[in-house]
């Protein structure tokens, strides 16, 4: 019996422990195939969230370039204007301002079939940033792109933009060497073929002038409280130097500057020069004319207190703050236009041809304008500021900022041209031809 009783409890023994090693390997076995179960089930969870953010970027992709189609159908098959809000939005800086980098990047997508929204766009930036953008677009560009740029007009109009902001203040070893590039570029390639200088409509010599009867220097065209349009051209038919406090004769200059600003982007470019100026007025130490800029940027651009009064404001905190005299002078304009992103025009001309104002404006890009002088009642020096160029539209402009007798402050070609002429005549007295843009005083 003893026998048989240890021989049970052995066998017992050693079944319970088989039992108990089995059912740990089983456990194990469980474990392990719940872990794999799981693992499977994240990979897949991971591959479906993958597979989703793709289908999505497409679908985003997608809806981007039916936007951007639908934008070029509306501009008659031009190319849809580059949106610089979003794309400093989508290129923020690590601290303050905006990736430079990034931006070039995202332009340099664009240069070689846009080049002339490309040079819009670098001129809408702001202006601590366009020489950065501008080497960084360089570097981005082959010799062999640049080549090609320069062989078209619209192509070296985004080169020598470029060039022009790389060339502005202190130029360091990096920024030279884009620039030797650009200069290369540009003397290697064939330039495009001039266009003719246009003609002058035919009018009779004795009306090529522009009198003092035709204003109405006491009358502004509208009070100041008038809410602007959002149509650029009915607005400047209106906006005069007259237009805030102490609006006079003094404000052609700064009127007509605003005047360009408008031509070329409506109210939001009047706004955008404001800021700009802005930020030209901080880095010179004028904080108290910056506020100014900055509450007039913000004002602009709010359609509810966007008036005429703050058009106005802005011509005469442009005096105030740049007129180096009792008028503001050639000088003066040339710089705030670069503080404002407009390089003087660039245009190409048979040989031995003077580039002078009015038969080169054929020459220039949509919505690109520049003072000019002109001499009222036959002066031989000239006296007056107006505005000339392309508005937006491409439709050539004068702008003339003192208030006129019964016709609007903006005259085009394409439906007057005999007031045209007479601006032209009235640039050219007794033969006595100035040159050029933001001409002598």
């Amino acid at each position: 019996m003893g026998i048989l009783s240890d021989v049970g409890k052995l066998a017992s023994s050693t079944v319970h422990k088989a039992t108990e090693t089995i059912t740990k390997k089983v456990e194990v076995a469980r474990q392990a195939v719940t872990q794999t179960v799981g693992e499977v089930k994240q990979k897949a969870a991971q591959t479906m969230t993958r597979a989703e953010e793709e289908v999505s970027g497409v679908r985003s992709s997608f809806d981007k370039l039916k936007k951007e189609a639908a934008k070029t159908i509306a501009n008659g098959g031009a190319a849809a204007a580059i949106d610089v809000g979003a794309l400093k939005k989508s290129n923020p800086g690590s601290l303050a301002g905006v990736n430079e980098e990034g931006i070039a990047k995202e332009l340099s997508g664009q240069v070689m079939k846009d080049p002339a929204g490309v040079a819009k766009a670098i001129g809408e930036l702001d202006s601590s940033d366009r020489d950065d953008v501008s080497e960084e677009l360089a570097k981005s560009l082959s010799d062999a792109q640049l080549s090609e740029l320069a062989g078209s007009r619209d192509g070296r109009q985004v080169l020598e933009k470029m060039r022009f902001e790389l060339d502005e203040g202190p130029t360091w070893p990096g920024e030279q060497k884009q620039l030797d590039r650009i200069d290369l570029a540009l003397k290697s390639a064939k330039a495009p073929e001039p266009v003719k200088p246009a003609e002058p409509p035919k009018v009779d010599p004795s009306k090529l002038s522009i009198t003092n009867a035709e204003y109405d220097p006491k009358n502004p065209k509208v009070s100041d409280d008038t809410k602007l349009p959002q149509d650029s051209k009915e607005i400047l038919a209106n906006l005069t130097q007259l237009n805030g406090k102490g609006g006079g004769d003094e404000r052609c200059g700064s009127t007509a500057l605003v005047a360009g600003a408008i031509a070329k982007d409506g109210p939001q470019g009047a706004a955008n020069l404001a800021r700009q100026l802005a930020k030209d007025a901080r880095a010179n130490k004028d904080p108290n004319n910056a506020k100014i800029y900055e509450d007039i940027a913000k004002k602009l651009s709010n359609p509810k207190t966007a008036t005429y009064g703050e058009l106005g404001r802005l011509s005469e905190t442009i005096f105030n703050a740049n007129a180096s005299g009792d008028a503001m002078s050639g000088p003066d304009l040339t710089r705030l236009q670069k503080v404002a992103g407009n390089q003087p025009p660039s245009v190409h001309l048979p040989p031995g041809h003077v580039a002078e104002t009015f038969n080169t404006i054929d020459q220039l890009s949509n919505g690109e304008s520049w003072p000019a002088k002109i001499a009222v009642n036959g002066s031989k020096d000239g006296n007056h500021w107006i505005q000339i160029g392309k508005d937006k539209d491409g439709r050539p402009f004068v702008y003339d900022p003192m208030p006129k007798k019964g016709e609007p402050q903006i005259i085009y070609r394409d439906t007057d041209p005999t007031k045209f002429a007479q601006y032209q005549g009235a640039m050219f007295p007794g033969g006595d031809k100035t040159k050029g843009y933001a001409n002598s005083d």
